[in-house]
């Protein structure tokens, strides 16, 4: 049999005083709660109230004390030994249809310890056709959404003036900007705002953003500093301003290799042949002289004026 009850008190940790000492981990996440009609005692008198866990394993929603939860009777992990069934909680009712809190205090009677404090001014998203979307108590939210036809709502939204309809776009929000400041307005909806959200992801197909405001204009804001990077390859001190005593090394290059004609093997005594690049006792010059020699200058030969003919022609020796 399925009812509605009212949450009292919820295990959030091991530690809690009303499952100590042999809370266990499967313990946190498990709600206390009465009668949707029952007078709850005073808190500081003995009383037993009944637990149930949540109804899903990958999708926890905590309810917070006073909100409606419906209850199911369902299998117990000890079922085969024929124990009777647990009892297990759905998502909170949305009695208030406040994302905030559906808290419906009626004649509850006992001392109001947790630190949930109720904020009324947060606004609920407004959804669209075919949306899915969670939402937290916090004003965070995912939104799994896509390009809309404009022509056809009377709330805008900033995602849907380009690309095609149905083109699937994931919204990721933490803590909206749009939070109502006038307490008329609790249950107006809102809509993400790229530009006001304290944070936000939003995964696109092909849609345009648009009145989408960058975090800086100044490319200081990204560590880059384009002044330097354009001088980066002028020197740090320029030509005209080095000291006269200060001078530039050459550019050095090496040396052109040698023809095969201007090499010849020179033999060393006592040493084997090698092979060396030397100009001047290159195969094509004639390197041997010796006393007997006859040497005959080419027809092109311009003598120098400061050199002597009697000069040339006097015997080596």
């Amino acid at each position: 049999m399925d009812k509605i009850v009212r949450v009292y008190d919820i295990i959030l940790d091991k530690n809690h005083d009303a499952c100590k000492p042999n809370c266990t981990a499967d313990d946190i996440g498990t709600i206390y709660f009465t009668e949707l009609d029952e007078l709850t005692p005073e808190a500081d008198k003995d009383f037993e109230l009944s637990t149930a866990k949540p109804y899903h394993y990958n999708l926890l929603h905590i309810p917070v004390k006073n909100e409606l939860v419906h209850i199911k009777y369902s299998a117990s992990p000890k079922h085969n030994e024929l124990e009777k069934p647990d009892k297990y909680y759905l998502s909170p009712l949305s009695i208030m249809q406040n994302v905030n809190s559906n808290a419906f205090i009626d004649r509850l009677n006992h001392k109001n310890d947790n630190y949930f404090k109720l904020n009324a001014l947060i606004k609920r998203l407004q959804p669209y056709e075919g949306d899915m979307i969670l939402q937290g108590r916090f004003g965070n939210s995912i939104r799994f959404g896509s390009t809309i036809n404009t022509e056809k709502i009377t709330r805008k939204n900033n995602w849907s003036n380009e690309g095609q309809i149905g083109s699937p776009i994931t919204i990721i929000s933490n803590g909206h900007q749009t939070i109502s400041t006038n307490i008329e307005e609790e249950y107006e909806h809102t809509v993400e705002n790229i530009n006001q959200d304290n944070s936000s992801i939003w995964l696109c197909s092909d849609q345009q953003i648009n009145n989408f405001e960058i975090a800086s204009l100044h490319d200081l804001s990204y560590y880059y500093d384009r002044e330097r990077e354009k001088h980066s390859e002028e020197p740090e001190v320029q030509n005209n301003a080095l000291s006269e005593n200060v001078k530039e090394d050459p550019s050095l290059s090496p040396a052109e290799e040698l023809p095969p004609e201007e090499t010849q093997s020179t033999e060393l005594a006592n040493v084997q042949e090698i092979e060396t690049d030397y100009y001047d006792i290159a195969s094509t010059e004639a390197q041997t002289i010796s006393i007997n020699s006859n040497l005959i200058l080419s027809e092109n030969y311009v003598l120098p004026d400061n050199i002597n003919d009697n000069f040339l022609n006097e015997e080596i020796g």
